[in-house]
């Protein structure tokens, strides 16, 4: 489990719109691990969702998603830049790669109704300094304590010890993504913007070490 660790390069590679193998038939009977609903962070009786996503990363692109749900939020369908692309266990929003150490239900899927705490081991780097974060959640799945240690050392970022304090804005929204790579440091940064009736964001920026994007969302309950 190496939750922290994780390095931009699954965005980096979404945002390019690398070619994937697509099926004529697009299937989804194999449902994300992480149910898609939950990855696009959306409430209420949501039951089609496009994501206009303008990058700045420097060069400016556009990429397009579309979801549709149906009963119980199940996917029922994908589109990436018009192109129907079914469903699979390790399927990914772009929104996803810089909210996915958000939530408890997110970084342990399997433990988190189980468990209130859990403890990740990273292994060592250059110099041999020994990593782990603590990690604490409440019974919605908001942590409430993450902690970061080198060498049995607490790691501050801003003046701060427990992560979590950092994590999420005024509507509870991850604010913020974490790599405790060679050195713990905040990469990017989200803010959630112009909220509707049901607390969902129709404006998404995202600000990362290359640049920027912007996620323009069309909701429909």
């Amino acid at each position: 489990m190496k939750r922290l660790f994780v390095c931009l390069s699954m965005l980096l590679m979404l945002l390019a719109c690398e070619k994937e193998p697509v099926s004529n038939k697009a299937d989804y009977s194999e449902q994300p691990t992480i149910p898609m609903y939950s990855q696009l962070l959306l409430n209420g009786p949501v039951s089609y969702i496009k994501d206009e996503i303008v990058t700045r990363l420097p060069e400016s692109f556009t990429v397009v998603e579309e979801f549709g749900f149906g009963e119980s939020y199940a996917l029922e369908y994908y589109t990436r830049n018009g192109e129907e692309r079914g469903s699979r266990s390790d399927l990914c929003s772009i929104l996803f790669t810089t909210v996915c150490t958000g939530y408890a239900y997110f970084v342990f899927p399997e433990i988190w109704q189980q468990s209130t705490s859990a403890v990740d081991y990273h292994s060592e780097y250059d110099n041999g300094v020994r990593k782990r974060i603590e990690y604490s959640w409440d019974e919605s799945g908001r942590f409430t304590e993450i902690l970061l240690y080198e060498n049995e050392s607490l790691v501050t970022i801003a003046g701060e010890s427990n992560m979590a304090n950092l994590m999420y804005d005024e509507n509870g929204f991850p604010a913020i993504f974490i790599t405790f790579d060679k050195e713990a440091e905040i990469t990017c940064r989200n803010t959630f913007s112009d909220l509707d009736e049901y607390g969902n964001a129709r404006v998404i920026t995202v600000k990362t070490p290359n640049g920027e994007y912007t996620i323009h969302r069309t909701i429909r309950y």
